[in-house]
């Protein structure tokens, strides 16, 4: 059965329509391995090698066997743009019976949702249709950016387990966001029981890890438990000869003599306690970007930070080069825009939390010919999104006086 199923067979399957580097190639078929002996895989690949195409061409390969339907991804809202062009690009055959389940018109009955090979739904549209997507008896369940059921606690982790499945992914390029709970709550989905009780793991090793000599130990302990449905690489690792070297180029700029008169007024009113440490902090990080993110007023102030920028995108465009600058402040990021149209006369689109076509933007922005300006988010940048069409990054760091 190992042998007519393919099981370690690394030819492509015969739907997909791309070529797999070594690495990508391993990750299928570690994919097909793992369920065909009713195992679920956590892969964690580092952002950008290819988790998802990885799994298109797990899907390619259920497909070719007639093992797909019905197989749900639960995803953000934000990629499942990005997942549709991915299939469509590299194996459309997997988009002739998929279905999104989202929206107001959404499907009500199982039985109609059941019949489609491929349902891409999101974490929060789930939780809302647990009792409707329960019912299902599905193939596979995906968790793309799995970081979403990182607190077993929460009702995405919770509805997410409770669905019923034949085998089970988990995708995140960051298992452990904050504490190891995280990576015990996503193992907890694609292999149950593995890593014991929450509480027995909490104590094995979180309590370890209290000494940092301890880290190494620990990582390896954890690692040789879940090494055969765990897989992790990293760019620097497999794509070393294929990255352009990175040239890191630090660039401090003082503030204006404005920013350093509103910076100690805000130190005085801490130790004065008339404000808040935390809200200081936060304070003092939008005064170093711009101190228009505090006083409107004072937006055409001469900021030496925002001019250097300038300065750097006209060097940039000599080159006749793209590239990618990122700022956390919506209020920055509206100021940069209109800095650029009045000395670039060009539109340089911006990506956050508020954008909805973000897979659009990206596109245009990997197709355009010469100079060209993306403005991110740095956590909704974060989050599935591959931009190609950039050789320089500005990360718009704020930092204070010294």
């Amino acid at each position: 059965k190992v042998l007519d199923e393919k099981i370690f067979d690394s030819k492509s399957p015969k739907y997909f329509q791309a070529i797999l580097k070594d690495f990508q190639r391993e990750g299928f078929k570690w994919m097909k391995t793992l369920h065909f002996f009713g195992n679920g895989g956590l892969l964690a690949d580092d952002m950008g090698l290819g988790k998802t195409i990885q799994v298109i061409a797990f899907l390619s390969y259920l497909k070719e066997q007639n093992k797909l339907t019905p197989t749900i991804i639960i995803l953000p809202k934000s990629l499942v743009d990005n997942w549709i062009n991915e299939m469509t690009r590299f194996a459309p055959i997997l988009t002739n019976n998929l279905y999104v389940h989202m929206g107001s018109r959404r499907y009500k009955d199982h039985r109609i949702i059941s019949k489609y090979d491929l349902v891409l739904t999101t974490y929060h549209t789930l939780t809302r249709d647990q009792t409707i997507l329960g019912l299902i008896d599905w193939e596979i369940v995906i968790c793309d950016e799995a970081q979403a059921i990182k607190n077993p606690s929460t009702a995405n982790s919770i509805v997410v387990k409770a669905l019923k499945n034949n085998g089970r992914f988990a995708l995140t390029g960051t298992p452990v966001e904050n504490s190891l709970s995280d990576l015990w709550s996503i193992v907890d989905f694609v292999q149950p029981g593995l890593l014991g009780s929450l509480k027995d793991f909490k104590g094995e090793y979180e309590k370890q890890l209290e000494n940092e000599r301890n880290y190494m130990k620990v990582q390896q302990a954890i690692e040789k438990k879940i090494g055969n449905i765990f897989l992790r690489r990293t760019k620097s690792s497999e794509l070393k000869k294929e990255l352009p070297q990175k040239i890191e180029v630090p660039l401090e700029v003082a503030m204006s003599k404005e920013q350093k008169n509103h910076y100690k007024q805000i130190i005085h009113q801490v130790h004065v306690k008339e404000m808040d440490p935390l809200q200081a902090i936060q304070r003092l990080k939008m005064l170093c970007s711009h101190p228009a993110l505090l006083n409107e007023s004072e937006r055409e102030s001469s900021v030496p930070k925002l001019k250097k920028t300038i300065e750097i995108l006209k060097d940039i465009k000599k080159k006749n080069e793209k590239v990618i600058i990122f700022t956390e402040y919506r209020s920055m990021q509206a100021i940069l825009k209109k800095e650029i149209i009045k000395h670039f006369n060009i539109d340089a689109p911006i990506i956050n939390g508020g954008t909805s076509s973000r897979q659009k933007i990206v596109d245009a922005f990997n197709q355009l010919q010469g100079f060209g300006v993306l403005i991110l988010s740095p956590k909704t940048a974060g989050t599935g999104l591959t931009i190609t069409g950039a050789n320089h990054v500005v990360h718009a760091a704020v930092v204070g006086p010294k």
